[in-house]
């Protein structure tokens, strides 16, 4: 059994490819209801200093899937978990928590280096939405012994049913 250690954690080779494959594939644009794997505070200071937070989703594209496997291939078995989607969270937004199903907007955008653009496009998450949970009542549950009919009460309706399993003239046909 393959093992990395990292951070006195320990992952297996096997524990990384089952976390993958548990993982929504998600190949196209559009609504996507996931699963936040976690939400992180994030500090930097500079281009970037707006963003509170990174959420990752229990979910990746193609691209996020070759890069896992090349991690895995290089025996970088956490590094592996790390390719998935993800979103910054600014100032004001919903932060969601680990855990939280949410529904995300993927969509093809142009990729820039330095602020040249690439030629080259990804599915990125462009907006994260949280559940509006609807509210549920308790089970009410009455039940009283005496209400139960009692076998008397079951065979006295029994007689007055007519048996329909004997064929009769106007159910036969000639």
């Amino acid at each position: 059994m393959s093992t990395l250690e990292n951070n006195n954690n320990t992952i297996t080779r096997e524990s990384a490819i089952n976390i993958i494959k548990s993982r929504l594939a998600i190949t196209s644009e559009g609504k996507f209801r996931v699963k936040v794997t976690n939400c992180n505070d994030f500090y930097k200071q500079g281009q970037y200093s707006n963003t509170v937070a990174i959420a990752n989703f229990n979910a990746m594209t193609p691209y996020h899937l070759e890069q896992a496997k090349a991690s895995i291939k290089e025996g970088k078995f956490n590094e592996a978990l790390n390719h998935n989607l993800n979103l910054a969270i600014r100032e004001g937004q919903h932060k969601p928590v680990k855990g939280e199903i949410v529904d995300i907007i993927v969509e093809y955008i142009a990729l820039k280096k330095d602020g040249v653009p690439t030629g080259e496009q990804a599915l990125l998450v462009t907006s994260l939405t949280p559940l509006v949970a609807t509210k549920a009542s308790k089970v009410s549950f009455d039940f009283d012994d005496e209400e139960v009919p009692s076998a008397d009460i079951v065979a006295q309706g029994l007689a007055q049913v007519e048996d329909f399993s004997a064929p009769t003239k106007a159910t036969v046909k000639a």
